[in-house]
């Protein structure tokens, strides 16, 4: 920064750049000081003198979101998120959305969601050179969606392993936690059956709830799991997760006999 006299003392011209912008400004501050400089007061008049722009071309992603039966969906909200980064638009009357993209280039995650519909989410939406057209179809909702499973992919026999489920209210009104059942089932290795069932929790409508389910293997070798939400007119099964079920480990190493300590 450089300071030149005037007659009410200094005037200082800095370069200023504004938060989230692609603007650089330089502005001038001014202070009069008729005790001294070490006793200056300053004045910020902060107008911008020159501006400076980096200007690049908007990409835009859109398309048109309808029903299993091709009926286009009015009010359909379409979120584009990237961390910090969000962008978002509502269908019209036509079913049409678009959504002009500043920072491309980004990995987005899409979520699709109307009341009364199951959401649509994909991970891994890149604009990047053109523009992307994107059609949507929306499945009517019959009961609550299983947005993804976790299960671990290994354990040890007798010892209690925990998976959770992501699910989602994509109905307009709130289901209490007595309407529905989770439950966790598992295949063992040897064809054996078991069951275990979630505590249950209220989820506002189109939000989401985790649930947790514990299961302890008595069988060594491969288990399959998947899990079932009862609600509605039909039940939601997840995708199936194998994983496998190892021997016990030793705590450590005992001697029962040593013939040498006797006399």
């Amino acid at each position: 920064m450089k300071s030149i006299p005037s007659e009410t003392g200094y005037v200082s011209g800095g370069f200023v750049m504004a938060p989230n912008s692609n603007y650089l400004s330089i502005s001038r501050y001014s202070y009069s000081s008729e005790a001294g400089l070490e006793n200056a007061n300053y004045s910020n008049n902060s107008q911008p003198v020159t501006l400076f722009g980096i200007v690049s071309e908007a990409k835009n992603i859109s398309g048109k979101v309808t029903d299993e039966n091709g009926d286009a969906l009015k009010g359909v909200e379409v979120v584009l998120g990237s961390g910090s980064v969000e962008y978002s638009a509502v269908t019209k009357e036509d079913g049409k959305y678009s959504i002009d993209i500043l920072k491309s280039g980004l990995s987005f995650e899409m979520k699709v969601t109307k009341a009364n519909y199951n959401p649509f989410v994909q991970k891994d939406v890149v604009i990047e050179e053109e523009n992307l057209v994107k059609d949507i179809v929306l499945a009517e909702a019959k009961s609550l969606f299983i947005n993804s499973v976790s299960v671990p992919t290994t354990a040890t026999v007798n010892t209690s392993i925990t998976a959770t489920a992501s699910i989602n209210n994509p109905f307009g009104m709130k289901v209490e936690a007595a309407d529905y059942q989770a439950r966790l089932v598992v295949e063992d290795a040897e064809g054996n059956i078991a069951e275990t069932d979630a505590a249950t929790v209220a989820i506002a409508s189109m939000d989401d709830a985790e649930l947790t389910f514990s299961y302890m293997p008595h069988v060594v070798g491969l288990h399959k799991a998947h899990v079932e939400i009862v609600y509605g007119e039909e039940n939601s099964v997840s995708e199936t997760h194998e994983f496998t079920v190892e021997e016990e480990e030793l705590g450590g190493i005992y001697q029962v006999l040593d013939s040498a300590a006797l006399s």
